[in-house]
């Protein structure tokens, strides 16, 4: 099924500006870390320690919810790499 919304980097633009410009005030002073999963049709969202979490949970409201999804309070949502360490014999 060709949906408009998941073409060219719509549901992250989409979500992005959502998030933007409805959700952070609100969420970021009480669930600053955890993750989002906002329906870029609706507005509705889930809100869960995990990103999965939050998916499903929105999923079982929402079926056909096109998601994007977010860390509160962080410009991404994971992180890639670690902190150097020594190892000592």
């Amino acid at each position: 099924m060709d949906d408009p919304r998941r073409r060219n980097g719509a549901t992250a633009q989409r979500g992005r500006d959502l998030y933007d410009r409805e959700l952070r005030a609100k969420l970021e002073p009480l669930f600053s870390g955890h993750f989002v999963a906002l329906d870029i049709g609706t507005g509705e969202y889930e809100i869960a320690d995990t990103l999965l979490e939050a998916s499903r949970r929105l999923r079982q409201r929402l079926p056909g919810a096109c998601i994007y999804g977010a860390r509160v309070g962080r410009s991404s949502a994971y992180r890639i790499g670690g902190q150097r360490s020594t190892l000592t014999p």
